[in-house]
């Protein structure tokens, strides 16, 4: 499995979103480019290996649907909608970026799943057979709880990005587990301690 940096086309005319997703994106290890209209995002798309497009639907040349179709012409590219009101700031504050990484996440495992029966991970002497759901460390196969094998998982589809604590929260054990997450350096007693 590929461990490049994904490289994402961002399709938005309104700088101040525009610096924030290019911010949230490359603190991810995301490779970021610009478009601030539907004809660059095409060109972009035609000359650029890319992995994932973020597309606000409120283009100042094209219609969206017209760039969509245009995109899916020539590229099987990934289009995630970005769609909040023009010239709106608080469609910055109001699109969460931890559910927008939590989304190209998914497409992005579901674009490796869709291209790959057994995709395999390589490092070192690590070997992660996702198809299989093997781990073998050299020869030796390394058996691990169901818990441990989703997290290596998600460390291993997201190879060469920085994954936070709150990111294995939401991937392992779901969405609502981060916001009931205790406090890094917070003791929980154990049952038998009460």
């Amino acid at each position: 499995m590929c461990t490049q940096p994904f490289h994402v086309l961002v399709v938005d005319d309104e700088p101040q979103m525009w610096c924030w997703l290019q911010t949230g994106l490359k603190a991810h290890g995301y490779q970021v480019i610009e478009a601030s209209n539907g004809q660059d995002a095409l060109i972009w798309t035609i000359t650029m290996q890319l992995d994932m497009i973020l597309l606000d639907l409120d283009l100042p040349d094209l219609q969206r649907l017209e760039v969509v179709r245009r995109i899916c012409e020539s590229s099987t590219v990934p289009i995630i909608a970005v769609s909040v009101r023009r010239g709106d700031w608080e469609k910055i504050a109001a699109l969460d970026m931890e559910e927008l990484l939590a989304s190209i996440r998914a497409t992005i495992r579901h674009r490796l799943h869709a291209t790959s029966n057994e995709p395999v991970f390589r490092s070192a002497a690590l070997t992660v057979d996702l198809g299989r759901r093997i781990v073998l460390l050299g020869q030796a196969e390394v058996k691990l709880t169901p818990t441990q094998y989703e997290l290596l998982r998600v460390l291993v589809l997201h190879a060469g990005h920085v994954v936070t604590h709150h990111d294995l929260l939401r991937e392992v054990w779901g969405p609502d587990a981060a916001h009931h997450a205790v406090p890094t350096g917070t003791h929980q007693p154990n049952p038998s301690e009460t």
